[in-house]
Formats: C-alpha cells, sequence, structure tokens
C-alpha cells in the first residue's frame, strides 16, 4: 500500500514536473518571440537612423559639391574678369603707343611741310623780287626810249598804252606774290595747327596762287617780247628812215 502511494506520488511529481517544463518552455518562446521582435524593431531603428544619416551625409555632400562647382565658377569669373582687364590694358597701351607713334610721324612731317613751305616762300619772294626788279628796269628804260622818241617826228602813243599796261601787269604781279607768300605762311601755321581737310583745302588755294602767278608772269614776258619789242622795232624803224644817223 506504502509502495503504491509512493509511486502514485512520483508519479504525479513527474508530471507536474513535465508540466512545469513545458510551460517553462513555452515561456520561453514567447520571451525569445518577444525578444526576437524586439531585436527586429531595433535593427529596424537602428535602419532607418542609418537611412537619415545616409541622407543626411548624402545633403552634405550635395551642398559641398555646389558649393565647391560655385567657388570654382566664382573663379573663373574673377579669372576671366582678370584677363578681360588684362587684354584691356594691354590693348589701351598699344593704343596710346600707336597714338604717340602718330602724334611723333605727324610732327615730323608737319615739320618737314613748314620747312620746305618756308624754303619755297623765300625762293619765290627772291625770284619775284628778281622779276619785279628787272620789269621795273624795263619800264625805266621805255621811259627813257620814249622821251627820245618825242623828240623825233615818229609816234609812241601806242608804246606810251603798252608802258601803261606792262606797268599795270607788273604791279599787279607784285601785288599777287605778296599775296602768295602770305598764303604760305598761312598754311604752315596749318601744317601742324588745324584739321587736315582745312590743311588741304588751303594747300590747293595755295597751289592755285602759284600756278596763276607762273600765268601771269609767261604773259609779261610774253607781252614784252611778243607786243613791246615788235613795237620798238618799228619805232626804230621809222626813226632810221627819217633820220639816217640816229641818236637812238
Amino acid at each position: 500500500m506504502k509502495l503504491h502511494r509512493l509511486l502514485s506520488v512520483m508519479t504525479l511529481l513527474f508530471l507536474f514536473s513535465i508540466q512545469t517544463v513545458a510551460a517553462s518552455t513555452a515561456e520561453s518562446q514567447v520571451s525569445i518571440e518577444v525578444n526576437t521582435d524586439g531585436v527586429s524593431q531595433v535593427v529596424t531603428s537602428h535602419q532607418v537612423s542609418s537611412d537619415s544619416e545616409s541622407q543626411e551625409v548624402n545633403s552634405y555632400q550635395a551642398k559641398e559639391i555646389r558649393q565647391q562647382r560655385q567657388t570654382a565658377f566664382e573663379a573663373q569669373q574673377t579669372a576671366s574678369e582678370l584677363k578681360r582687364q588684362e587684354l584691356t590694358a594691354e590693348r589701351q597701351a598699344q593704343q596710346a603707343e600707336h597714338d604717340q607713334l602718330r602724334a611723333e610721324q605727324k610732327t615730323q612731317l608737319c615739320n618737314s611741310v613748314k620747312t620746305r613751305l618756308q624754303a619755297h616762300a623765300n625762293r619765290y619772294a627772291q625770284i619775284g623780287e628778281t622779276f619785279v626788279r628787272r620789269i621795273r628796269h624795263v619800264e625805266d628804260i621805255l621811259e627813257s626810249v620814249i622821251a627820245r622818241f618825242e623828240t623825233t617826228e615818229v609816234d609812241v602813243s601806242n608804246l606810251k598804252v603798252m608802258l601803261d599796261q606792262l606797268e599795270i601787269d607788273t604791279t599787279a604781279l607784285e601785288a599777287n606774290i605778296q599775296a602768295h607768300i602770305a598764303s604760305l605762311n598761312d598754311v604752315e601755321q596749318l601744317a601742324c595747327n588745324a584739321e587736315e581737310d582745312d590743311y588741304r583745302a588751303q594747300m590747293k588755294i595755295v597751289i592755285a596762287e602759284f600756278e596763276a602767278l607762273k600765268a601771269e608772269r609767261d604773259a609779261i614776258k610774253s607781252y614784252m617780247q611778243n607786243t613791246i619789242r615788235p613795237e620798238l622795232q618799228a619805232l626804230r624803224v621809222q626813226v632810221a628812215q627819217n633820220n639816217p644817223h640816229p641818236e637812238i
């Protein structure tokens, strides 16, 4: 009987132990499952945190890249502006050098022109003075000849008219020579102190005056050779016919 109870108690203890183990196992499984979910939540939270940090890193890197690009662009703009300023300064320096060279060339040219104009004015003043002096001398001779012819029976009225015309032409030539020299002095002043168009216009006037003076001089010479001289020769013939031994 005691053995039977003992077996019964042992059996109950065994069953109780089995149930306790089973319950403990179930609790362990539940705990594991709970812990597993917690780990999953932790892992998920860590993953979200990692993604956020990655986004922040990417945003920071993108910002850095933009700043670097902006800095590079500004540096390029600055370099371009400096290069432009350098080229502008170089062009200005070249232009200044070119302008200085042109100014020096213009000064040399105008000095050369002034020298030629002065030489021409001096030379033509001498030539004109010499030519007029010779014509005046011819006029004096004609006056003497006319005075002698008037003592004879020849008519010297035409010769007097010719002498008057010669004096008029010579006086006009002398005045035009002085005007031409004044024009040369004017154009000499314009050579360095006036616009090129004004200088060219004045030079045209000077050239025209010079050509006119040559024509006047040639006309006077032709008048003496082709008009006065034949008249003198004719009067001499008349005097010779009237007086075989003329005094003139």
